[in-house]
């Protein structure tokens, strides 16, 4: 029944996912792997290691399990699966230690392929369920967990309004590793025993900083035309926060005229139409893909993994998806790595552990669309305050190390 409505579904989502392909050029990478052709099978007599992540935020978080999973494994075949063409991009450069970085294939195409690989342990981040791939998985003897696991109120609800389902699907799991007491007690309230469930912590507090050098940052910053301006960072940005942070900069101008905007879009498809939106709105443009020597007041960076640069040379960052409810936030503690002061919106139902944590410290300010341009300014010109958030912020991911090890041990692989 599960697999003949996901069919009817993929039919009748497909004209959308056609024009998404042909219009928008979203897909075109990823479509034809996820039909399961040419999926790459492992040698004979391997241990398998599936490990599998949505997107980009996700494969950042597992990356640190599957260096550890080699170091501890190192004849272990290790799958690592995306879905989207980023997260596969990040994962290639993320986890260079998986022997294959592949798609994940549409759940109702995915048993033939489970069957071929057998994996003997199945690994997903986060919250990235298909019952398909869970069962054969299961039918085929592996183990399966679920690391930095969590669960939104909405989709609580939805596994609430199907039982049975629900009850099968999670049935199928040995342990669910979760990022906090929040995530613990909505697993339970879906009847999932407490001793499947764990508190891990959540791994993206144990990321790796990677600093830039004194000479590193110079060089990035002649690359983006910035002398000694102050530069304000907006990261992972989505319709239509770039709009709203163009207009909060248009008055900041007004008052800083040398300051700096720096967009960084989430999804690379929406490079070009941002850019325009820059250029309409009577900003001078610069894009960083173009590594010219142009300077301009808005700098678009259009080319991915450089958003950890960014937030290095930000005198204020901020850190978006957090102004529509579309999204609902992002992970704002990643400028606090870098003793950043922090802005933030009112939409952040997705990232309930990182907020918590933010007011807790007082590492960030959470401010709504209206407040934006005055809070940025503020900041701007009290250095004092920020240098305090961004003391603070630091201390936050300092103190919140070592969700890494607890889930390396509650995975009971090593």
């Amino acid at each position: 029944m599960y697999s003949i409505l996901l069919f009817i579904a993929a039919l009748l989502y497909s004209p959308y996912f056609l024009w998404q392909v042909i219009v928008k050029g979203k897909y075109r990478k990823s479509f034809w792997p996820r039909l399961g052709n040419s999926f790459p099978l492992p040698p004979e007599n391997k241990e398998v290691i599936w490990v599998h992540a949505v997107s980009v935020g996700e494969v950042k978080a597992v990356a640190p399990i599957i260096k550890a999973i080699r170091e501890k494994k190192p004849e272990a075949f290790i799958y690592f699966s995306t879905i989207t063409e980023t997260g596969h991009d990040e994962a290639k450069k993320s986890a260079p230690e998986a022997n294959e970085h592949v798609y994940l294939p549409f759940d109702f195409l995915i048993n033939s392929i489970v069957k071929k690989v057998r994996p003997d342990t199945v690994i997903l981040c986060e919250t990235d369920f298909w019952f398909n791939f869970l069962d054969s998985a299961k039918k085929y003897g592996a183990k399966i967990f679920v690391v930095n696991g969590k669960l939104s109120e909405k989709s609580l609800n939805r596994f609430k309004a199907f039982p049975f389902f629900t009850k099968a699907l999670f049935e199928r799991i040995d342990r669910i590793i979760v990022q906090n007491t929040l995530y613990f007690d909505r697993f339970v309230e879906l009847g999932i025993s407490p001793i499947k469930v764990v508190v891990g912590g959540n791994i993206k507090l144990d990321a790796d900083a990677a600093e830039l050098t004194a000479e590193d940052k110079d060089a990035f910053l002649k690359q983006l035309g910035i002398k000694n301006e102050p530069v304000i960072v907006v990261g992972s940005t989505h319709d239509p926060e770039e709009r709203i942070f163009l207009e909060a900069f248009r008055n900041i101008k007004n008052k800083i005229p040398n300051a700096k905007l720096i967009l960084v879009p989430r999804h690379p498809e929406r490079f070009d139409s941002v850019a325009k939106l820059i250029t309409d709105k009577g900003f001078d443009l610069k894009r960083f893909s173009q590594n010219d020597d142009k300077e301009a007041s808005v700098i678009l960076v259009d080319t991915m993994g450089q958003l950890k640069k960014c937030y290095q040379i930000a005198t204020v960052a901020a850190v978006a998806g957090s102004w529509t409810a579309k999204v609902n936030g992002h992970n704002i503690l990643e400028p606090s790595f870098y003793g950043k002061a922090v802005l933030f919106g009112p939409y952040m139902s997705s990232q309930p552990d990182f907020l918590r944590l933010m007011k807790d410290y007082n590492g960030g300010v959470q401010v709504i669309e209206r407040d934006i341009e005055k809070t940025l300014l503020q900041l701007l010109e009290n250095q004092k305050e920020r240098d305090r958030m961004g003391a603070r912020g630091k201390q936050l991911v300092s103190e919140s190390k070592g969700a890494l090890k607890r889930t390396l041990e509650a995975l009971s692989l090593f």
